[in-house]
């Protein structure tokens, strides 16, 4: 996949600006059990914003790849700010999901059926190998169960409000369609 200098342009400002908005989480409070818990931030302004910025640039560029390229770019971001190294495959494992779930209909964040689509399938995913990696890796085995339900239940809801995400990367694709000239 050769890239414009557009193209990466707006790859590098828009992880930028998604690694931005997911380091807020850290500043926010934790629903849930302890390890297993889910930052507000995570569950409302990334669910919302970072989804946002993901289908805007699928919108804008209408390129396979490019989600996950933004993810890979997050995830490294993270882990140089202090995250896990688990912020990696997690934030690779969300644009991944947009640019599977884009193939796999056909479609390229053009309309709300497959922008929702992906962006709940995106978040689940996310969230829910982030949870279960860190989980596995940093608790008992007695106290796992009971934290997986609750992260699948938050990761849910997190899903839906990633939605709202996906609509307004979609209002603002078509109110900047003239301006941008895309």
């Amino acid at each position: 996949m050769e890239l414009s200098a557009k193209e990466v342009s707006l790859i590098a400002v828009l992880s930028a600006l998604n690694l931005a908005i997911a380091s807020l989480n850290r500043y926010m409070p934790r629903i849930g059990f302890g390890i297993g818990g889910i930052s507000v931030g995570h569950l409302l302004v990334d669910a919302i914003f970072c989804t946002c910025i993901f289908v805007l640039a699928m919108f804008i560029s209408r390129r396979l790849g490019v989600a996950s390229l933004i993810g890979l770019v997050t995830g490294l971001g993270m882990v140089v700010f202090g995250a896990k190294i688990i912020a990696v495959a997690t934030w690779l494992t969300r644009g991944f999901v947009f640019d599977l779930v884009f193939f796999a209909t056909k479609h390229r964040a053009c309309c709300m059926r497959c922008s929702a689509s992906a962006a709940f399938l995106a978040f689940f995913s996310q969230t829910v190998l982030g949870k279960t990696l860190s989980v596995a890796l940093f608790t008992t085995p007695s106290a796992q169960t009971p934290v997986f339900t609750a992260v699948v239940a938050l990761a849910l809801v997190g899903s839906a409000f990633s939605v709202g995400g996906a609509y307004i990367a979609l209002k603002i694709g078509s109110r900047a369609k003239g301006v941008w000239g895309l």
